[in-house]
């Protein structure tokens, strides 16, 4: 008998111990299952007593962590959907607290259809009404590493972080970008958006969403995963953004293969008098690996998670007259109607650092 689908699911996972962020193949099964379960938007909340102290308190030191599991759960929940031909469902991935259950409280407030869990014992009050699976986990822990990797030659946090990207069918990659970006910021993340008239030479333009739709989907999307920081999500029109301008950034996340512009940022501010950015490397992740492992930038454009591969899926859906408007999601919240420096790519007239996961 097919197992029921859904609409809208949430996913529940605890997160036990720090130990599980860098063999996150314990959730694989869970996840995967939610995802082949869930037709347009899966919202995967991870609670852990970890995210109200020792990770919180160093959030930069835990950078290699955080990424390792978030590129996991995000690649994991991608798979299914792109291979049941479903690339615009809609995946979030939320870390929170257990401290306060009002902390994770606009997170969990919407019209979910189903709840996913890997426990009955941390699903939030809220949601205890609702029809509930409770999903197993994959194997033991006795392939846990013992001990988890901290970066030395970084502060504990940033203050002010920026990145920059086209921020095209907001997809799995770019919510890595984001996310961490915040992941590591305390007060604010300043956010460039390539502007519409840097892309004229994109393929499939006319798919691409609006700037002013880019630039909302953005700052949505950091409000539901880290709220009560400041976002300025602007639009920019070269490779610097405010960074050319703004002396109180004090790091910078960019994608594997958008190092050159990294490098282009540093001489600017150096130019400038400004201090030096502390850079934070997102490694690119495809539908089906949470790594990519190349130096080879050309590959890394061609086989990561890219916004040209979505525009296009779209215009052959369309053109064979089977593209639902349905299938496109709502935004990032579904209770509300509708990677990394400043970007650059051989299609397209804008440059940049940070998303070339376009």
């Amino acid at each position: 008998m097919t197992a029921p689908k859904y609409d809208r699911s949430i996913l529940i996972l605890h997160l036990e111990s720090i130990l599980h962020t860098h063999n996150p193949w314990h959730y694989g099964s869970a996840i995967a299952e939610a995802s082949s379960r869930t037709n347009k938007q899966l919202r995967i909340l991870i609670l852990s007593e970890l995210f109200d102290n020792e990770l919180k308190a160093k959030p930069a030191k835990y950078w290699s962590s955080i990424h390792n599991l978030l590129s996991y759960v995000y690649a994991q929940a991608t798979l299914p959907a792109h291979e049941e031909g479903r690339l615009l469902m809609n995946v979030e991935v939320i870390f929170r607290g257990l401290s306060d259950e009002t902390s994770f409280k606009d997170v969990i407030e919407a019209s979910w259809d189903h709840v996913f869990a890997t426990s009955s014992n941390h699903i939030p009050q809220q949601l205890r009404q609702l029809a509930t699976t409770i999903l197993p986990l994959s194997g033991d822990d006795s392939a846990l590493i013992e001990e988890v990797s901290v970066l030395k030659n970084v502060a504990d946090s940033y203050p002010v972080v920026a990145l920059g990207g086209t921020f095209d069918h907001l997809h799995a990659g770019h919510k890595i970008l984001l996310s961490m970006s915040a992941w590591i910021a305390t007060e604010k993340v300043i956010v460039g958006v390539t502007d519409d008239v840097l892309l004229v030479n994109k393929s499939n333009k006319h798919i691409m969403e609006p700037l002013a739709e880019r630039i909302e989907n953005v700052r949505r999307f950091l409000n539901l995963i880290k709220p009560g920081l400041t976002y300025d999500v602007v639009a920019i029109q070269d490779v610097y953004g405010p960074t050319a301008w703004d002396p109180n950034v004090q790091a910078l996340v960019v994608s594997k293969e958008t190092l050159s512009g990294a490098e282009a940022v540093r001489k600017k501010r150096e130019e400038e008098s400004f201090p030096a950015l502390q850079n934070f490397v997102i490694d690119v992740i495809s539908p089906s690996a949470a790594k990519i492992v190349s130096d080879d930038a050309n590959h890394l454009k061609t086989a990561k998670m890219s916004s040209t591969f979505i525009r296009q899926w779209i215009v052959d859906k369309q053109n064979s007259g089977s593209f639902d408007t349905e299938d496109k999601p709502r935004s990032t919240s579904p209770d509300v109607e509708m990677p990394g420096a400043f970007p650059s790519d051989s299609h397209s007239r804008d440059s940049g650092v940070g998303d070339t996961q376009k």
